[in-house]
């Protein structure tokens, strides 16, 4: 599983020379493809971004015969991700979340598109891969469920996953403060380092409840995007023993990206 940031900056087709001020990210998200998906590529993966469809009420369960996206949003069409859906893996995925008692949707499309929260770390992560072997996809949306429930989603979407008979991964994206300096593109605030030390702390350590206690007007200050996804990792993580791996934290043009490998804990 993989805790990813998602800026476009740091695909060189859109940084151009930029993603090396985001170095230890970009030589991180490298190691965390060889890491996870070097040896025993995922045949099935789970995203989890915060700018796909987000519903007020509910979870949503996503996915179609294809999931396709690009970087034309940021003058780099040519940075392209294609997947086939898993519309059936979706069905039940979304069948086991409502017997969990929790508030879900259900979109299924012939073609789902990927948002940059997807295709920017799926660029790294999928170099493994050859054309031919890709593997299929759905999406969970957090949306702006309580993060509880989406920890019980993370739990739900876990088991489902481990009871398939190949391998498969997770990749839940998020940027972490966007008030990090005074150049920030949300403003700066002084305060908004101790969000992500928090954050990555609570990731290191695959322990939520910290992030659970924080006041909600003090994530609202941090302007992050990457709590919702989390609940996700961190709900998937608490099924088995897991350890995890902080590969890269930094906060180069005034926000917060982390990068994290989440492992199955040797016992």
């Amino acid at each position: 599983m993989a805790y990813t940031p998602h800026p476009p900056v740091i695909v060189p087709e859109v940084g151009r020379g930029r993603e090396r001020e985001a170095l230890s990210t970009v030589e991180a998200m490298r190691a965390l493809s060889d890491l996870l998906f070097g040896i025993s590529p995922a045949k099935v993966l789970l995203l989890s971004t915060p700018h796909h469809v987000m519903r007020r009420d509910r979870l949503e369960v996503i996915s179609g015969d294809s999931l396709e996206g690009d970087l034309s949003d940021f003058w780099a069409p040519q940075v392209k991700v294609k997947l086939r859906g898993d519309g059936e893996l979706a069905s039940s995925l979304a069948r086991k979340l409502r017997e969990a008692g929790l508030p879900v949707g259900l979109s299924l499309a012939k073609t789902i598109p990927l948002d940059h929260g997807s295709v920017v770390p799926l660029s790294y992560l999928l170099s493994p891969y050859s054309r031919s072997d890709l593997p299929r996809a759905l999406i969970l949306s957090p949306g702006f469920c309580p993060l509880n429930a989406i920890l019980e989603a993370g739990k739900v979407a876990f088991d489902l996953l481990d009871s398939l008979e190949e391998p498969v991964g997770m990749v839940i994206s998020g940027d972490l403060s966007h008030r990090l300096t005074p150049d920030a593109p949300a403003g700066f605030n002084p305060r908004a380092k101790e969000f992500d030390e928090a954050f990555v702390e609570a990731l290191s350590s695959l322990d939520p409840r910290p992030l659970l206690e924080l006041d909600p007007s003090f994530v609202e200050m941090a302007g992050e995007c990457g709590l919702r996804p989390s609940m996700i990792l961190f709900g998937a993580a608490s099924v088995k023993p897991f350890r995890s791996r902080i590969l890269s934290y930094e906060g180069p043009f005034g926000v917060g990206y982390c990068v994290a490998a989440v492992e199955p804990a040797v016992l």
